[in-house]
């Protein structure tokens, strides 16, 4: 299998596919991503590149959920590898996208 999926406590219900009805997969490449103080994150992606939210970056919905941890290591990694990463965005604060839950994409073979 060449998907890896990162779970949270969110995902779990997500890959049943209880995900939201309103909720929509959105596929980019990472630009960066930033760490708070508080374990919070948020990913950016390019200028020009945005979601149904409108904007060019999500925040995870749940930074203490237990698997929040396991979710920013793929991300760093996703990153590092200009990896193509789809995001589970679950709702819309203005123009910022929550997500739950990520999957990398299939590469090459």
């Amino acid at each position: 299998m060449n998907r890896v999926t990162a779970l949270s406590a969110l995902a779990a219900a997500s890959m049943l596919g209880a995900l939201p009805a309103n909720a929509a997969w959105f596929t980019a490449r990472i630009d960066r991503i930033n760490i708070s103080p508080t374990g919070a994150f948020s990913v950016y992606f390019a200028a020009g590149t945005t979601h149904e939210c409108g904007g060019n970056r999500v925040d995870f919905a749940n930074p203490n959920a237990a698997g929040a941890k396991m979710i920013l290591g793929a991300l760093i990694a996703y990153e590092a590898q200009k990896t193509l990463v789809q995001f589970a965005i679950a709702s819309c604060s203005g123009t910022t996208g929550l997500f739950n839950d990520i999957e990398s994409e299939p590469g090459p073979g």
